[in-house]
């Protein structure tokens, strides 16, 4: 903690009507402003104005993050280089005064601030380029939305298993009229694994995008 802190509590403890010539030290005044500051920040926490690791300021996308460059704001690919701030309302605050910016986001890795569902889906799309032997190149050949319509037939088996509890009645039957591939191809499950493979397979189709575009798809 900056001593300044410290230095401003003992001065206010020094200076209140109350205070005593046998009262308490300075490194109890030093505990209590610990003590006060870590029930304040927990507070917050809980409220969700802070966060462990800090807010940051991310675009539309949440793909690039807010930086203090050599003439202001200016946007990074790095979320390591992005402005932090400790409290959520001032990463708001700055967003307000910022035309550019969108999303206000927990600075933390992102994988754990988006919890085990980013890890798993991007665990998949790395499987499908190294064992299952695809590749991006390969890719190039679905011109017509095949990866998104496979991604969307798994999340569809998904959906259904969700809302029906159960898988039993799709057993035996043939995958849904949007599948683009043979029906050999076709191979659903669980419905935590179906929805990490339609994860994967829009990671592959907003690749496919991108490369072919020459950018990303930001604001």
């Amino acid at each position: 903690m900056d001593e300044t802190v410290y230095d401003a509590a003992w001065r206010a403890y020094k200076a209140a009507p109350r205070a005593v010539a046998n009262g308490p030290s300075r490194s109890a005044v030093r505990a209590a402003a610990d003590a006060a500051i870590a029930a304040h920040q927990r507070a917050e926490q809980a409220a969700g104005l802070t966060s462990a690791h800090g807010w940051v300021v991310a675009d539309g996308q949440g793909t690039r993050w807010r930086k203090w460059g050599d003439f202001g704001p200016e946007w990074t690919g790095d979320r390591d280089e992005a402005l932090h701030f400790a409290r959520r309302v001032d990463a708001e605050a700055f967003s307000k005064d910022d035309e550019d910016a969108w999303l206000i986001q927990p600075a933390g890795p992102l994988a754990q601030v988006l919890g085990p569902g980013v890890k798993a889906i991007a665990a998949e799309r790395e499987r499908q380029l190294g064992p299952e032997g695809f590749t991006r190149d390969g890719d190039r050949q679905y011109r017509r939305g095949e990866l998104a319509g496979a991604a969307t037939a798994y999340a569809q088996v998904a959906a259904m298993d969700l809302y029906c509890g159960t898988r039993g009645y799709i057993a035996g039957l043939p995958p849904p009229s949007i599948w683009p591939w043979a029906p050999e191809w076709w191979k659903p499950v669980d419905t935590r694994r179906d929805l990490v493979r339609a994860g994967a397979l829009i990671a592959a189709q907003i690749d496919l995008i991108d490369s072919q575009e020459g950018m990303t798809d930001a604001p």
